[in-house]
């Protein structure tokens, strides 16, 4: 299995970016230093291994890279399983990961940085586990297939756009596995994430958003503008459904 082997000391921002020729990626011992966005849409990226000896970063078999410093995880891929000493997904960490199927964040993990998954165009589960805090903005931009969305009661921060796209997004940065342009119907952009079904909401308290905050945090006009769209808010469950 061949790898892309890097063992420079600083990796630049950018560096690898949309580099989808990359699926085994190895970092040595010597990097010292991986800027942001450095390997955002290495959309066909399976395995991810850091050197024993490097100082700064870690995998723990996870097929990830983990800044030692921080704690946090900085890179993962479709096969990543977030190590428990972890506690923030950094952003863009999982940025143009189009093969991740589902998403679930665990209990160790406080904060989900802005754009940590964006653009999971796959992703049509979403869990987190009772533990996360924080959703920063556009956290989850671009993951149009989500479904089923579980939020825990510990959450007190989901900010703008948490779900959000823009049609301008998804016209110029997506791309499938052979590196072509995803073509997207500007009607159906224009519409808004309706593959959305279910919003479940484990509080004990308020709810942890109003009604009219939703366009903000999935950046279209579901409530006040959309015409077949029925929203049902029962037993702590936000339930969209297709009006015939």
């Amino acid at each position: 299995m061949e790898s892309t082997i890097i063992n420079s000391k600083v990796i630049k921002e950018l560096e690898y970016k949309n580099r989808i020729d990359i699926k085994n990626l190895y970092i040595g011992k010597d990097v010292e230093e991986i800027g942001a966005e450095a390997f955002s849409l290495c959309h066909n990226l399976e395995s991810i291994e850091v050197d024993d000896n490097n100082k700064r970063f870690g995998s723990f078999n996870s097929n990830c890279i983990v800044d030692l410093k921080t704690g946090a995880l900085i890179l993962g891929c479709k096969n990543t399983v977030i190590p428990n000493s972890v506690s923030l997904i950094a952003p863009f960490a999982f940025c143009g990961q189009i093969n991740l199927e589902s998403i679930r964040i665990p209990s160790n993990i406080t904060k989900v940085c802005s754009y940590a998954f964006d653009g999971c165009l796959n992703a049509k589960t979403l869990v987190i586990d009772e533990g996360l805090v924080e959703i920063n903005e556009n956290a989850f931009r671009g993951c149009l297939s989500l479904e089923v969305i579980k939020i825990p009661s510990t959450i007190n921060k989901i900010e703008k756009f948490a779900f959000g796209y823009s049609r301008e997004y998804c016209l110029s940065k997506l791309f499938d596995t052979n590196g072509k342009s995803i073509n997207y119907q500007l009607s159906d952009l224009e519409k808004g994430p309706l593959n959305i079904k279910e919003i479940h909401f484990n509080l004990e308290k308020s709810c942890v958003m109003k009604i009219c905050d939703f366009n903000e945090l999935f950046c279209v006009n579901l409530i006040t503008q959309s015409h077949d769209l029925l929203i049902i808010c029962k037993d702590r469950t936000i339930i969209f459904e297709k009006i015939n």
